[in-house]
């Protein structure tokens, strides 16, 4: 990916590739992708991924018979399908469902690469590394994340080198590599600390307390749980709740 590659509003509202502009006939697609954001929104999640990946196959099958301006917009439709499809199966409780969304990523990968949209490539790594992480699949979660860093050096962003040291971190806590774990984790959290971004600054001192804790650092851990409690605070009693479970099974 170079400098100037394209960068694309990911947002399914208002953007070029948005359901309403991506459907070649009257807004049928649109229409499937609302039925599956509707599921999505009430928790239905099998549902939910099933209309996702009807939308994708049906715009799939579509994509040949369209000029090169809707067969951009259908790219685009289908990498939104893929991303919400791989992100429902995911919480899937089978392995099978869980490998399909690595599927799904793997090709939402491939049509962002192809749209030479940075931002669509980002949240598709992004995803895939957080998943693999906590599939156990450590390798290739810091595979992911070499990926992101080599984005973030073509295209700077805080965000983006948030999001990379953060699956880094992850990764490499479960390769046993603690000490690059620390590092990659405690920068992470300044970064987010410096952008005010509550919630990675929080994710990132929960890995940090689980290391600290399997390195016997339980002072400095114990300073991670403390100040990931507090930033959850922020967020109200469901973040707390959240977080202080997942500290106590980390």
């Amino acid at each position: 990916m170079g400098k100037n590659s394209k960068r694309r509003p990911v947002s399914a509202q208002g953007s070029k590739g948005s359901p309403a502009e991506a459907a070649p006939e009257g807004g049928d697609l649109q229409t499937a992708f609302a039925v599956a954001l509707q599921a999505l929104q009430t928790g239905q999640l099998a549902p939910a991924a099933a209309q996702f990946g009807m939308c994708f196959v049906c715009a799939e099958m579509a994509l040949s018979k369209q000029e090169p301006e809707m067969q951009l917009n259908l790219k685009q439709y289908m990498w939104q399908c893929g991303l919400y499809r791989s992100a429902c199966m995911s919480q899937l409780p089978r392995p099978q469902e869980q490998a399909e969304a690595l599927k799904c990523l793997v090709k939402c990968i491939e049509l962002a690469e192809e749209l030479e949209d940075n931002e669509k490539l980002f949240e598709s790594l992004s995803l895939k590394a957080s998943l693999h992480v906590r599939l156990g699949h450590h390798q290739e979660g810091l595979a992911d994340a070499s990926r992101l860093e080599a984005l973030v050096q073509e295209n700077p962003s805080p965000e983006y080198e948030q999001a990379a040291l953060l699956h880094k971190g992850k990764a490499l806590v479960g390769l046993e590599h603690n000490d690059l774990a620390v590092e990659a984790l405690r920068s992470c959290a300044a970064l987010a600390a410096k952008r005010e971004d509550a919630r990675r600054e929080t994710e990132a001192h929960m890995g940090l307390a689980k290391v600290l804790t399997i390195m016997g650092d339980s002072q400095q851990a114990k300073e991670s749980v403390d100040r990931a409690i507090q930033l959850a605070e922020l967020e109200g009693p469901e973040r707390v709740t959240f977080v202080e479970q997942a500290l106590l099974t980390a």
